[in-house]
Formats: structure tokens, C-alpha cells, sequence
């Protein structure tokens, strides 16, 4: 379930930043772009700073991103760490995950209607 809410956020976000979601890369740099929005990260630190895709576009993805409610960004990294601790094994709060990731997975669906019912 983590992995499936995981891929299918990052698929979204690669579709409102006109970025290809089929593309590897394109869909490895959402997860670092949400954590420059966040402040998180320096957009300089990205490996593929110099690449005209990321370049040229990274302003106007941070510009959109400031338009998504801030829980959604920072569930989405949660998820996407939680997906990471499961699928590779490591240390974390299982139990937290189990009780929380039903809310955020309701957080996400009411998400997704909304950006539904705005563009009928």
C-alpha cells in the first residue's frame, strides 16, 4: 500500500509539473523537489542540476507547489520514507505507520477528488 500511494503521488506530481512520469529521473527529482519547497534541501544540491529539464522548470514547479496544502507535501515524504523503512527492511515506527497511514491514504483520496472536481 505504501509503494502504491507513493507511485501514484509521484505520478501525479510529475503530471502538474509537465514532467514525464514514464521518465526515471523525472520521477526520482519529485521526491528532492518537495523537500526544496520544504526547505528541506538547496535546490543546488540536486545531481542533475545542469539538465535543461530540471532547469528550466524547477521555478515553476516550486511556484505550483506553493499552491498544495503543506500536509500534503510533507505526508507525501513521509509516506515515501515509511515506503523506504518496509521495502528495504530498515529501523523505524512500524506501529506509528499502521496508525497513521490510514489517515494520510483519506488525506490523499480527498486530495485527488478535489483536484478532480476542479477541472470539470
Amino acid at each position: 500500500a505504501l509503494t502504491l500511494t507513493q507511485e501514484t503521488m509521484i505520478s501525479h506530481f510529475c503530471q502538474i509539473f509537465n514532467w514525464n512520469k514514464n521518465s526515471t529521473k523525472h520521477r526520482n527529482a519529485v521526491n528532492f523537489t518537495l523537500q526544496v519547497a520544504l526547505g528541506k534541501k538547496d535546490i543546488k544540491e540536486h545531481k542533475s542540476n545542469g539538465n535543461e529539464w530540471f532547469d528550466s522548470t524547477i521555478y515553476n514547479v516550486l511556484n505550483t507547489l506553493n499552491n498544495i496544502d503543506i500536509d500534503i507535501l510533507e505526508n507525501f515524504l513521509l509516506i515515501s520514507t515509511w515506503r523506504n523503512t518496509v521495502n528495504h527492511a530498515k529501523k523505524g515506527d512500524r506501529k506509528k505507520m499502521q496508525k497513521e497511514f490510514p489517515d494520510i491514504l483519506t488525506q490523499f483520496s480527498v486530495y485527488f477528488l478535489k483536484q478532480k472536481a476542479a477541472k470539470c
